[in-house]
């Protein structure tokens, strides 16, 4: 069973910008963005790359996901997340009414 490793969350999100952009540049379609974007501003790159490579752009959620229980949560992620990180995930994450959340956000380096 592989861990969540916090260390080495910067060089995933690094990894999949560049992956999406990529795809994006060679016009595959749809591009999909499963992550878990707890922060508008961690979408933020996503739509700017949209915007710049002319595509349509939704948003779409698990609308039970937020209602889970921590517990629950975590048994979805097989225990590779401990169950304190998708507590303050959960606490943290930022409800996006539309587009202009996400423009308006800082930097998501920022947070």
């Amino acid at each position: 069973m592989v861990n969540f490793d916090e260390s080495e969350l910067d060089n995933a999100h690094e990894m999949n910008r560049r992956r999406a952009n990529e795809a994006m540049r060679d016009g595959v379609n749809p591009v999909i963005i499963d992550n878990t974007n707890i922060f508008r501003s961690e979408m933020k790159p996503y739509v700017k790359m949209g915007l710049r490579y002319g595509y349509h752009i939704r948003f779409r959620f698990l609308q039970d996901s937020w209602k889970k229980s921590v517990e629950t949560l975590y048994r979805r992620t097989n225990g590779k997340v401990p169950i304190e990180k998708i507590e303050k995930m959960k606490n943290n994450y930022e409800f996006i009414n539309d587009l202009s959340d996400v423009l308006k956000s800082k930097s998501w380096k920022q947070n």
